[in-house]
């Protein structure tokens, strides 16, 4: 429960230190389960009590602030049940996916935060949450280069 994505404890070693930004248990769980199982959702049907999803809101609201910290002009709002971010008035907005979600699928609860800024007529995008944690410059660079 201490442990977000990956720590010493669980998977962070010295051998595999070059890959510790890509290490994150509750996404590697979360993609054994997408294989074992063709019903599992990955929160797309707006479900996310397994271990691996349960916090998963949680941690994107936490990148987010973090990320306002870093780029004081970011604006962050509610799009249905997920979250959004742009960072100047007129940018489109960054949608905030599961890593595991295709953004060429537009369904579930994805589905349902696109239909919002679709009837706003608002530009967006669609950005994981991986890539949000760890590379923020990079989609803040990516939603800015797509106003």
């Amino acid at each position: 429960s201490d442990c977000t994505q990956a720590c010493y404890l669980c998977l962070l070693r010295y051998r595999n230190q070059p890959f510790h930004g890509l290490l994150d248990w509750r996404l590697g769980l979360a993609f054994l389960k997408t294989l074992a199982s063709a019903e599992y959702g990955c929160g797309l049907d707006g479900r996310f009590d397994g271990v691996e999803l349960v916090d998963w809101r949680r941690h994107v609201e936490t990148e987010l602030g973090r990320l306002r910290r870093q780029f004081a002009k970011a604006v962050i709002r509610d799009v249905g049940p997920l979250k959004a971010v742009r960072f100047r008035d007129r940018s489109p907005w960054a949608i905030i996916a599961h890593p595991l979600w295709d953004p060429n699928q537009r369904v579930g609860v994805l589905g349902d935060a696109v239909a919002v800024l679709e009837a706003e007529k608002s530009p967006f995008m669609v950005v994981d949450s991986f890539n949000l944690s760890r590379r923020p410059v990079t989609v803040r660079e990516a939603v800015l280069g797509g106003s």
